[in-house]
């Protein structure tokens, strides 16, 4: 090997060195971001997690208040049934003029 071949050898190599230091900076600038990225992601996927058991906290409570005014319409209208029924069997001649309407105005 002459001493411009060492040279050449010499002068490839320090470019292999710096090609490499710049993929090794590239690596850990892309290593270091996604890093990043996961960790948002992280944090993200916990937020989501979090405002979901909240929604599912408010739907279960508005879903009781539903059924219990579901509950409560149901009852009354039962009631009203019945006082509309007891009230027809009591009273059949109300309806046909027959309890006085001089009253009218």
């Amino acid at each position: 090997m002459t001493h411009s071949d060492l040279i050449e050898a010499k002068s490839e190599c320090e470019a292999l060195r710096i090609e490499n230091e710049d993929y090794q900076k590239a690596f850990d600038s892309m290593k270091k971001e996604h890093t990043e990225k996961m960790a948002d992601l992280c944090n993200r996927e916990e937020e989501a997690k979090k405002q979901v058991a909240t929604w599912e906290q408010m739907y279960r409570e508005w879903m009781a208040t539903m059924e219990r005014r579901v509950n409560n319409l149901q009852v009354t209208n039962e009631e009203l049934q019945t006082w509309l029924h007891d009230d027809n069997e009591i009273s059949p001649n109300r309806r046909s003029g027959g309890g006085g309407g001089s009253n009218r105005r």
